[in-house]
């Protein structure tokens, strides 16, 4: 699933309920799909809430749970939720976030995670192997104040088998773009781009954090190159999802395929974890 998902499943001691593993090394050729999955979960507390589906709408996962240090007085509150939504294959996006008012020794472990997924087959005109670059522009926010902020963790990844991975973890410093690029060979490339946000929050006082880039990640920007790394501007480009992606080079045209392929279901992501949310208004 991931070099950070299995960063934070190790720093949960209780409540791993199920996770269905996603490798893109054991994936076949990939079709034209879109899929999101979003999970939060209280680990001590075994209380979890997790939905996924195929067709990108709107989805969000909400943990509310209270736990006591023995004193009646002393009670801690915790909130954890996940978002994420697919509006086109050049446009996605995830939020997560904790909330936190908590005594002292009053231990809940909270979790969150959003996860987008699109999938899709190009296909070049004109030119048999060479590399393709993507450009994300990212339009969002990280942020975490309170207590023992060592004591949580929040991570924004974009990451594809083909075109590597882009990974900003704690103390978020996010770019206002971001540019990946997989190599093609036959004159077809088949692809899959995944975005997550997560966080992870233990044993804090009092903590309020999020990664907030729902809708927030767009397709912007596209080049194609040759085998020597040349730029190639005169690149017919279609794709079996229909999708029209960005112009890259002042001669490079996308256009949509005839008859493309309708969406198909992509293997659901299923997680278990530890977690609640902070209620917050959607978008």
């Amino acid at each position: 699933m991931g070099i950070q998902i299995t960063k934070l499943l190790s720093l949960s001691a209780l409540g791993v309920l199920a996770l269905i593993l996603f490798s893109f090394a054991t994936q076949p050729a990939y079709s034209s799909s879109i899929s999101v999955t979003v999970c939060a979960q209280n680990d001590f507390n075994v209380l979890a809430s997790c939905a996924s589906n195929s067709d990108g709408s709107l989805l969000s996962a909400t943990v509310n749970k209270s736990g006591i240090n023995g004193n009646p007085n002393n009670v801690g509150t915790s909130t954890a939720t996940a978002e994420a939504e697919i509006t086109s294959f050049g446009e996605f996006g995830v939020f997560a976030s904790t909330d936190w008012n908590n005594q002292p020794n009053t231990f809940l472990t909270d979790s969150a995670l959003a996860d987008a997924t699109v999938s899709d087959v190009l296909h070049f005109s004109g030119i048999s192997s060479g590399s393709i670059s993507f450009t994300y522009t990212l339009d969002g926010s990280a942020s975490a104040t309170g207590s023992q902020l060592n004591d949580n963790g929040f991570w924004l990844i974009l990451r594809s088998q083909q075109f590597g991975i882009a990974n900003f973890s704690d103390d978020l410093n996010i770019p206002s773009s971001v540019t990946l690029t997989a190599t093609f060979t036959g004159g077809t490339l088949a692809y899959s781009m995944q975005m997550e946000a997560a966080v992870r929050t233990m044993n804090a006082l009092t903590l309020d954090e999020s990664v907030d880039f729902l809708h927030t990640a767009t397709l912007t920007g596209l080049q194609v190159f040759d085998s020597s790394g040349n730029p190639v501007n005169n690149v017919g480009i279609t794709a079996d999802s229909g999708f029209a992606y960005p112009n890259g080079g002042s001669d490079l045209t996308a256009t949509p395929e005839p008859g493309a392929a309708p969406l198909a279901g992509f293997a659901a992501i299923g997680i278990a974890w530890m977690g609640k949310r902070k209620k917050r208004a959607l978008r």
